[in-house]
């Protein structure tokens, strides 16, 4: 089992010069809802014992706008089973109907207790998608 940090560079490929006033603002004009109702079903189906990887090793996930507010920077921080499983059940179906445009700018593999290390450390200190993830998970088991 191996920890990653990732970045990603998230720019819309349907208003791709359009300046945008929030991360929510973006997601709201971006975010195909059939692809994210289906995530809680994909997780099910993952084999993933997502649950508890996330609460033995925790997330770290935030998104930011750069300074042009064109696009988003997200980075994230945790198990890279659940990074894989999030790009392949989010970020790949927004590419392939051409709503999204991803690039990686990083992907850093570390051992997990490093990664755990940081994640709680993080988890303390900023506010991030973490509580988000865990009452996502609540929700769907």
């Amino acid at each position: 089992m191996q920890g990653q940090i990732k970045i990603v560079k998230i720019t819309s490929k349907k208003f791709p010069d359009k300046k945008w006033d929030s991360v929510s603002h973006f997601e709201n004009f971006n975010d195909d809802r059939q692809i994210v109702k289906s995530m809680p079903k994909h997780i099910k189906n993952s084999n993933l014992r997502y649950r508890e990887i996330i609460e033995n090793i925790g997330i770290f996930t935030t998104q930011i706008l750069d300074n042009s507010k064109k696009y988003l920077i997200r980075l994230e921080i945790g198990d890279s089973r659940i990074i894989a499983c999030h790009n392949s059940i989010y970020d790949q179906p927004h590419v392939e109907k051409g709503i999204l445009e991803i690039k990686e700018i990083l992907s850093l593999d570390l051992e997990l207790d490093k990664i755990k290390k940081l994640v709680d450390f993080l988890n303390k200190n900023f506010h991030n998608g973490y509580i988000e993830w865990k009452n996502f998970l609540q929700k769907i088991n």
